[in-house]
């Protein structure tokens, strides 16, 4: 496929993938962050059927977004797209019929997507196929891939994959107007959040948007917590949590003191990664915000059941593989919480080697 020049693209559509949890539009971020670094004064429109989408255009990472539904007539769509008149489209939504459809009829000049199957693979210049082995983000980027030079630093993202290490300055840029016309202004990532003084900071993500499945529970991450300042008593513990966790927030001002632990309830994404640059280890559940931790490439460790999911079938996929990375999957076919925090707790301490 012929390379593009980044100059003449004046307008990008995306298609953006169907899952509305926070975990699955964090992992679109390296994408558009390089999407921008590569197509800097292109318009990006993103055609998403969730909302959730729109933190995408929240961090200023897209220009426009239009929500479409199953329910409503893709009649509307098509002749939107169309409208915007794309040089370059790209789909990131592979399992839909539907977008690959539209992607053909967009009268987009470029397009690439990902697909599942080969008769897919007539609608684009470039495409690749769904690889559920590969961490998403990853996957997105190598979506990118065919646009690039030789030269250039991202010729091959997976190898020179960054994550999030310079998206708090990237945002910073973006959203410094918005924050100082709130009461946010401490959070704003340039002023580095304060954590509590202690000689280790340690972030337990104790959340699990998808269910109870994915839970470790509370009383397991407070008995690791125990465990740890046992051994380590100038310890921090930091919670990242949302409103679904306010029912754990009683038993953690139980069993810890305030000079103990710092609650982030519905931290914004520069906050998350202020937050995480600052912990040396994160135990977390498969949730939203361990995505961030995982990208940012710190010590990272993640427990795993097996109910309502196939455990390893997931991690391929959502689960970002370092050396510095570790999964702890319950015995086959046993519940997420019967992981003992003896067990996690020796993952916590192989990794103070080099951290704490």
């Amino acid at each position: 496929m012929k390379k593009l020049n980044p100059a003449k693209i004046q307008k990008i559509a995306i298609f953006a993938p169907n899952k509305p949890f926070f975990g699955a539009i964090l992992v679109q971020f390296p994408f558009f962050l390089l999407l921008r670094e590569i197509f800097p004064n292109a318009k990006i429109k993103i055609w998403s059927p969730t909302g959730t989408s729109n933190l995408i255009l929240k961090n200023n990472l897209a220009d426009e977004i239009e929500l479409y539904h199953k329910s409503k007539s893709y009649t509307r769509t098509l002749r939107n797209l169309r409208s915007f008149s794309p040089d370059l489209l790209i789909n990131l939504r592979h399992q839909s019929e539907v977008t690959h459809l539209l992607s053909a009829a967009s009268g987009a000049k470029f397009r690439i997507g990902i697909i599942s199957n080969k008769w897919q693979k007539s609608v684009y210049q470039h495409s690749i196929f769904n690889d559920t082995s590969c961490y998403r983000a990853l996957l997105y980027l190598r979506v990118l891939e065919e646009f690039l030079e030789k030269q250039t630093l991202y010729t091959a993202p997976e190898e020179k994959f960054e994550g999030f290490k310079n998206l708090d300055t990237n945002l910073a840029l973006s959203t410094t107007d918005k924050i100082e016309k709130t009461e946010r202004n401490t959070l704003f990532p340039s002023s580095r959040i304060q954590l509590n003084e202690a000689e280790n900071q340690i972030c337990l993500l104790i959340g699990g948007g998808e269910g109870e499945h994915k839970r470790w529970g509370i009383q397991n991450f407070l008995a690791l917590a125990k465990l740890i300042l046992e051994e380590k008593p100038s310890t921090n513990f930091v919670f990242l949590v949302g409103s679904a966790e306010d029912e754990d927030l009683p038993f953690i001002e139980k069993e810890l003191s305030s000079t103990q632990f710092q609650v982030f309830k519905n931290a914004e994404i520069p906050e998350l990664i202020s937050i995480l640059k600052q912990c040396q280890v994160t135990v977390a559940n498969d949730c939203g915000p361990s995505h961030a931790a995982q990208m940012l490439e710190g010590n990272y460790i993640s427990v795993w059941g097996w109910e309502n999911q196939h455990p390893y079938q997931r991690i391929g996929e959502w689960f970002l593989s370092r050396e510095n990375s570790s999964t702890i999957v319950a015995h086959y076919q046993k519940s997420i919480k019967t992981i003992s925090p003896k067990r996690v707790f020796s993952y916590v301490k192989s990794s103070w080697t080099d951290s704490l």
